[in-house]
C-alpha cells in the first residue's frame, strides 16, 4: 500500500490535537469522521479535512475514575457506524468498576449505542457484553442495525496471543 494523503486532526482552536489517543474510526454518511479516545472517554466528529466539529456525550459512569466508573485507557476502544449510517456504536476495553468478570473470568463489557438519527447523538441503549475468559474487545464492525462481529483478543505469557471473531445480535438485547 502507498500512502495517498493525511489528514490531521485539529483541536477546537484549529491546532493539531497531540492530546487524543485514537482508537477507533468511523465514517459517517456525509463523509465526516467520527474518532474515539479512550483516555478521556471521547467521541469526537471531524470533518473529512479534520476540523473538529463536535463531541458526542458520554455517560457519567463511563468517565475514568473519579469522575466515573472507568478505568484510564481501557474505554472507547472501537467506533462501528451501521450500514443504515443510522447507528453507532462503540465497546469499551475493559469493565467498569463494580462490573468485574463472572466466577468463570469472563470479563463484563459495555457496548454503546448512538442513534444518529435526525442530528442526535445522546446514547441510546447500552449492552453488557460478556468476552471470553482472558480476553478484551480489540474492535467492532457493524453489519447491521442489530448485528455486530466484535474482535476479542488477549495475551498470556505462556500462550501467547490470542484473537477471536463473534458475531453478536443486539436484536433481543
Amino acid at each position: 500500500p502507498a500512502i495517498t494523503d493525511e489528514i490531521r486532526l485539529m483541536d477546537a482552536s484549529g491546532e493539531t490535537d497531540f492530546t487524543i489517543d485514537g482508537e477507533g474510526i468511523a465514517v459517517l454518511p456525509n463523509g465526516d469522521l467520527l474518532v474515539s479516545s479512550e483516555t478521556e472517554p471521547a467521541i469526537r466528529q471531524y470533518t473529512a479535512d479534520g476540523a473538529l466539529i463536535a463531541e458526542l456525550p458520554v455517560p457519567e459512569h463511563v468517565l475514568v475514575e473519579p469522575a466515573g466508573r472507568a478505568v484510564g485507557n481501557g474505554t472507547f476502544e472501537s467506533l462501528a457506524v451501521s450500514p443504515s449510517g443510522t447507528r453507532l456504536f462503540t465497546a469499551l476495553e475493559e469493565p467498569l468498576e463494580g462490573d468485574g468478570a463472572t466466577d468463570e473470568g469472563r470479563s463484563r463489557l459495555r457496548i454503546l449505542r448512538y442513534d444518529l438519527t435526525d442530528g442526535g447523538s445522546e446514547p441510546a441503549a447500552e449492552y453488557l457484553y460478556l468476552a471470553q475468559p482472558d480476553q478484551d474487545v480489540s474492535e467492532i464492525a457493524a453489519i447491521s442495525d442489530e448485528e455486530l462481529l466484535v474482535l476479542e483478543r488477549g495475551v498470556s505469557l505462556l500462550e501467547g496471543f490470542s484473537a477471536r471473531i463473534f458475531r453478536v445480535s443486539l436484536d433481543a438485547a
